[in-house]
């Protein structure tokens, strides 16, 4: 029902907000962005959205998800509703090797 997914959503509004606003590690060597496509209530129509994800590996092999999107089309454009901040290459971020373990 509509009201238990208002309680739901209530209860979990503070986890998420710490969890959008953690600090992340400064090196992840390999990032990868994926989507799938889901159909979203919005403004009392059923609309299909793209939901955004980033997933950060880190050099020992460990995951992350980075953030999650859903799409806001805005007159044909695709906006995030939460940036990461800036990805740059970094070179020394790899192990030596630059082999990174799976897990």
């Amino acid at each position: 029902s509509p009201d238990l997914i208002s309680a739901v959503t209530d209860a979990v509004l503070e986890e998420v907000a710490e969890w959008q606003n953690r600090p992340l590690d400064a090196c992840f060597p390999l990032v990868f962005f994926d989507a799938i496509r889901v159909k979203i209530r919005d403004e009392g129509f059923v609309r299909n959205k793209a939901i955004y994800i980033a997933l950060g590996i880190l050099a020992d092999g460990t995951k992350e998800i980075l953030g999650i999107w859903i799409e806001q089309d805005r007159g044909g454009q695709v906006l995030a509703v939460k940036r990461l901040p800036k990805l740059t290459p970094d070179l020394e971020c790899a192990p030596e090797g630059g082999q990174i373990s799976g897990r």
